[in-house]
């Protein structure tokens, strides 16, 4: 299923940042906190990491051809430590991921491209603001990523 696809390369490119944390594939829970917290603790124990969740899907025709976009909804999350002056870290670590996207337009040729409406392309970063997450006042960035692929019959 070429959205299984799409969702993989998504999860490899954010791995390729560095500093990136626990990236899920979807939107992880659990029912004890402690386990919760468990699912987004980078090796140093920071909370740090994120998930991304399929928004919506279009499908339209470009020169005759099936084009399906889909908009991705990728959260951030890193644990805020105001002495450390993490937000500026956190704001290097969502340029970062904007990066790797911007290096592979097309994921590994997964995707026509990564093109929105209005001339968007690339992740774009929607939000950025701090939330209680797993029981610790986080960093949290809200990012939205277009991707497009030609449909076959």
């Amino acid at each position: 299923m070429m959205l299984e696809v799409i969702r993989q390369a998504i999860l490899d490119r954010m791995n390729l940042v560095p500093g990136i944390g626990k990236f899920h594939r979807y939107e992880r829970y659990a029912k004890a906190e402690k386990e919760f917290r468990a699912l987004y603790a980078a090796t140093d124990g920071q909370l740090r990491g994120g998930y991304a969740r399929r928004r919506a899907t279009r499908e339209t025709t470009s020169d005759g051809f099936p084009v399906e976009q889909s908009q991705w909804d990728i959260r951030l999350y890193m644990a805020l430590a105001d002495g450390d002056e993490s937000e500026l870290a956190f704001d290097a670590l969502i340029e970062s991921a904007r990066d790797a996207f911007r290096a592979d337009p097309t994921l590994g040729h997964v995707v026509m491209d990564l093109n929105g409406p209005e001339g968007v392309s690339g992740l774009q970063l929607e939000d950025s603001v701090p939330v209680m997450f797993c029981g610790v006042l986080c960093h949290c960035a809200r990012l939205a990523l277009f991707t497009n692929v030609v449909r076959s019959s």
